[in-house]
Order: C-alpha cells, then structure tokens, then sequence
C-alpha cells in the first residue's frame, strides 16, 4: 500500500515548487508568522536583504525573539502583521548573515543548533556532519559551523540560542528511549551548561509530519518552553507548539510574500491538525 504520508509530502513539494501566486497583503489582518532559514552563504545577502526590505514595505514588522518569546509564554496576542527570523544547524554563515542583519535592519534571531556539531573541530567530522545529516556539500568545510564562543557572542548581542538535538537525527526514527530522551533534553542541559544560560526553545530537526513522533512531541513540550516546528503556518492562536515558513534565496519576492501571507496554508492544514491533535 503506498504511504498517504509520502503522497501528501510529494504533492506538497509539486505545489511549492510550482508556485505562482501574487498575494495583496492585508494590512490588517493580524499574523504571526516565523521564518525558517538555513545556509546563509555571502553571496545570497543581498537577496536575502531585498526580501526583507520588500516584507517591511508590505506592513511585516520583525520582532524581538526575547519579547516574542515573554509575550508567547504569556499567551499574550499579537497584533498586526508580525515576523520572527530563525536559523537551523548552527553554521557558521548564519552569524555572519545575522550580524549584517542586526546593523543594517536591527533584527535579532534565533538560533537552533545541534550540539554536538557546534563541539566539532575535526574537520573530517564536520564534513560528514554537513553531507550526511544537513545534505550540506561545501568546497572548504574549515570553520563551517558555529562554536560555542560563537554563541556566547550572539546572546551578548542579544540573539536567542535553543537546541536542535544532540546529533541532529530524524527524532520520529530514534527508536531507543535513552537516546531520544538524550537528544531531546540531554541537547538542553548541555547547551544550558556551556553556555551558562538557560535554553527554552526547541526546533525538530526536519520539521515535518514525518520526522515528529507523538513521543518526541511529548518529550520536548515537557522540556521546552516553545517547540518550532518546519511545518508551515500562522502562530497566533496556537501555544507552544509553532510552525516556521521556510524561506531561501531562490524564493522571487512574490513568492515569500505569498508564503507568508498565508496561500499555501491550505496544503499543509492536515500535518498542523495531525500535530496538534498529537499533543493531547
């Protein structure tokens, strides 16, 4: 029998990929949305900049992720058109993106990474690191990913540091409770530790319906403040449980604006109602 899961994924992919919608804002209509990015490579700013200047014409203002996350916590509402920005993996491109970021835009983020890829100064093990777990080919795998200095940095910036596992592994597949319990709250307590701060912000890795079992969900809304999904989705009446609108430098302006504004919503309401149903 063919997976209905894997039927939905691929029909998604075709939508996304396929995508030609040109959506007029509503100003005002409230939204809370969070951006899901990836590898920042230097030669992507300047993309990457024009998208964010185009959504802050559009009406989207970037919160700050301490405040968003206080007012979360809270269940306080928000009101208007609002934008928080995260970054997955821990690489190292993503600091140097986000410092550019903060003194062009003044927006901070958040930054979600595996722990111990942030440890990792064998540069064998980062590359089979970036290859095998985030699909990530690069010619110069030297000082690819952040370090734990790295880190400390951004949260004296004021930046917002969670945990994405220990090893960076589909969470849905770790079969072994020990380990899942590992890489979901031992990634917490040692992030915490090292960096001397406390870590409330989990983000699964991969993000999908495919990659969250009901165990890992349940491990990590007991752990975790907030739990960041890579489902797509507005945020403004759910709680803890969050859903991220991947954005990449080869989305066309028209595009992220329709991811944001919400028209592919509609392809994805059976993985948020799947998850939060998990949640009960």
């Amino acid at each position: 029998m063919v997976n209905l899961l894997k039927i939905r994924f691929f029909l998604k992919k075709k939508i996304v990929e396929n995508l030609n919608i040109v959506s007029s804002p509503d100003s005002t209509k409230d939204s809370l949305r969070i951006m899901m990015l990836h590898d920042t490579p230097k030669k992507d700013h300047s993309i990457y900049f024009n998208q964010i200047r185009f959504l802050k014409k559009n009406g989207w203002k970037f919160l700050d992720p301490k405040k968003f996350i206080s007012k979360r916590k809270k269940n306080i509402k928000f009101k208007g058109r609002n934008l928080i920005i995260t970054f997955d993996d821990g690489l190292k491109s993503n600091k140097i993106f986000a410092n550019k970021l903060e003194s062009k835009f003044g927006i901070k983020s958040i930054f979600f990474v595996p722990y111990e890829f942030v440890k990792m100064k064998n540069k064998k093990d980062i590359k089979e690191f970036c290859s095998e777990k985030l699909k990530l080919n690069k010619k110069n795998y030297n000082k690819l990913n952040l370090t734990l200095k790295d880190l400390k940095y951004l949260i004296n910036k004021g930046h917002v540091v969670g945990s994405h596992t220990l090893s960076h592994p589909n969470l849905k597949k770790v079969m072994n409770q020990n380990k899942l319990y590992n890489e979901i709250k031992g990634s917490k307590k040692l992030l915490s530790k090292s960096l001397k701060t406390k870590i409330n912000t989990f983000a699964f890795t991969y993000g999908t319906l495919n990659d969250i079992s009901k165990k890992s969900l349940k491990i990590s809304l007991k752990s975790y403040d907030l739990v960041f999904t890579g489902i797509r989705g507005d945020n403004l009446n759910n709680n803890k449980i969050l859903f991220r609108d991947e954005i990449n430098s080869k989305y066309s302006l028209d595009m992220c604006s329709s991811f944001l504004n919400g028209c592919t919503d509609f392809v994805y309401k059976y993985s948020r109602k799947k998850l939060l149903q998990m949640c009960n």
